[in-house]
């Protein structure tokens, strides 16, 4: 059994204004999230989106879907607090090792700087640094927080310096993000509809996730029979949410045979 959560920390009025509005939206059925990107930590980048798919709330925008990263939940914070009415700010945390959390790791001792990987990146990250100064070579700069983990330049890397690892975000990291004063909701992302996979991080999260719209994000692999399983299981907590979302999940934008 789930325990209950205790000492619940209020959302804002503003927050929770945007709950009541993506819950709104969702009983319309017109329901449209911005994802930035679970692994996208470009704070700037998601300031950016946000400024303009904020600006069309709360009429087209409900809801803004940014990865486990300080800097980006402040980033996206700053200029949502600047709206009239703001569209939801929700946190992506992975359960148990979701593709959508990773990043290309470049091993530089490998690198030949063959320049592969530039044209093929999709957010620039790789570029070559300034080699004007005499009896110096260019070398491949990588920009780690541009990665979204979408993997095109791993196949096109002739000496596979580049890999794709998981990012983590540490539970107790997980519940400092949900206590930011912005947050208002959270997507889990699982392989698979579980409430026993799901157990151990909701009871950990406990508190934190009281008051907010909580979307769990899963394979399109169980049942009605799964489904209706772990919604019993849960039921006990959704008194302390403000919504629970079930979300069936696609392949991550890299759409590679390993998602």
């Amino acid at each position: 059994m789930l325990s209950e959560p205790t000492n619940a920390i209020p959302c804002s009025n503003t927050v929770q204004a945007s709950i009541t509005r993506a819950l709104a939206a969702l009983d319309r059925k017109q329901y449209f999230k911005l994802i930035a990107g679970a692994s996208l930590t470009n704070a700037r980048a998601v300031a950016a989106l946000a400024q303009v798919y904020g600006a069309l709330a709360p009429a087209r925008v409900a809801c803004i879907d940014v990865a486990p990263d300080w800097a980006v939940v402040n980033a996206a914070h700053q200029v949502l607090q600047t709206l009239e009415s703001p569209p939801l700010l929700m946190v992506s945390l992975d359960v148990d090792g979701d593709p959508h959390f990773r990043k290309a790791a470049l091993d530089a001792d490998v690198c030949t700087t063959c320049q592969a990987c530039i044209p093929v990146c999709p957010t620039g990250a790789f570029q070559l640094t300034d080699s004007s100064a005499p009896g110096e070579h260019a070398q491949l700069q990588y920009h780690l927080p541009d990665c979204y983990g979408c993997g095109r330049c791993i196949p096109v890397c002739p000496v596979e310096a580049l890999t794709l690892q998981k990012t983590e975000t540490l539970p107790e990291a997980m519940v400092a993000l949900l206590q930011h004063p912005a947050v208002g909701a959270v997507e889990l992302h699982t392989e698979a509809l579980n409430a026993t996979t799901l157990a151990p991080l909701l009871i950990t999260l406990g508190d934190a996730l009281a008051g907010k719209l909580v979307s769990i994000c899963f394979r399109p692999n169980a049942n009605a029979t799964q489904a209706n399983a772990a919604l019993t299981k849960l039921e006990q907590w959704l008194p302390q949410w403000a919504g629970l979302m079930f979300q069936v999940d696609g392949q991550p934008m890299s759409g590679t045979p390993d998602a």
